[in-house]
């Protein structure tokens, strides 16, 4: 096998993994809520935080250096680069004047995610997620206060079954 073949198969590759996430588009738009539900029953997590807060989706698969890589735009399924998205620039920009555009995560991150496509299978993570949110909550938490926290968030975010981000932040 030649160069080009290399690379051209490994640009196949990656265009494949790039599809195979948006192509689960619908399913991925449950997900802020669903971590929302799931969120406060026996713990908190960063990841379920940031999906119902931000619309992003953390790969541990794309860690580097200590660092996320990669996020899945939970409203498109896209794969985005994670250092941009949660910058504190960007997150101002989405929550102020709605005109950030987010960047499509670079070749090679993607690549290094073949090795984890498991955290692709959306399903399989709404699924994870709805079965976290039937559990009974911790002993520690008082269930009322947690439900009454969960509307109040739900509420302020305007979340709904379906998560969509503004038009204007597009991927590039």
């Amino acid at each position: 096998m030649d160069l080009s073949a290399i690379v051209y198969n490994t640009n196949k590759i990656v265009k494949g993994i790039r599809d195979y996430s948006k192509q689960q588009r619908n399913v991925w738009q449950r997900v802020p809520l669903l971590a929302l539900n799931a969120d406060g029953i026996t713990g908190y997590s960063d990841i379920y935080s940031r999906a119902y807060n931000q619309g992003f989706w953390a790969l541990e698969g794309s860690i580097n250096s200590g660092k996320y890589r990669i996020f899945v735009d939970l409203a498109t399924g896209e794969l985005v680069n994670a250092e941009q998205a949660s910058s504190k620039e960007f997150l101002a920009s989405y929550n102020y004047d709605k005109q950030s555009v987010l960047t499509r995560a670079n070749d090679e991150d993607i690549l290094n995610l073949a090795f984890h496509m498991e955290e692709l299978k959306a399903r399989k993570i709404a699924s994870e997620l709805i079965r976290i949110s039937k559990q009974p909550y911790w002993k520690g938490y008082d269930k009322s206060k947690q439900e009454q926290w969960r509307l109040k968030v739900k509420k302020t975010l305007n979340l709904n079954e379906l998560y969509f981000r503004e038009e204007s932040q597009q991927v590039e």
